[in-house]
């Protein structure tokens, strides 16, 4: 699946995705591929993308939304720290 996690300012992440972990206003959320369409409030945390290889990127969020339709994940939150490489 595709993800895209941008702040007001910048891109902080886009790429594919076998597995994408959020931090909703009520707890943790896991997205898989073939997920059920849904829009969600963004809580504050780490957006957890595990690729194919199994490799975890953390990026850090605070508040803002996020949505999943048709196996691309959208993440626009308030503001975010790009991960390190």
């Amino acid at each position: 699946m595709q993800i895209s996690v941008v702040s007001r300012t910048k891109a902080l992440f886009q790429g594919e995705a076998e597995k994408v972990t959020l931090p909703s206003e009520t707890g943790q959320i896991g997205i898989l591929t073939g997920h059920a369409p849904i829009l969600g409030v963004l809580g504050e945390g780490l957006v957890r993308v595990t690729d194919y290889a199994g490799k975890v990127t953390n990026i850090e969020v605070s508040k803002g939304f996020f949505s999943v339709d048709e196996d691309i994940v959208t993440v626009a939150c308030f503001d975010g720290k790009e991960p390190e490489a």
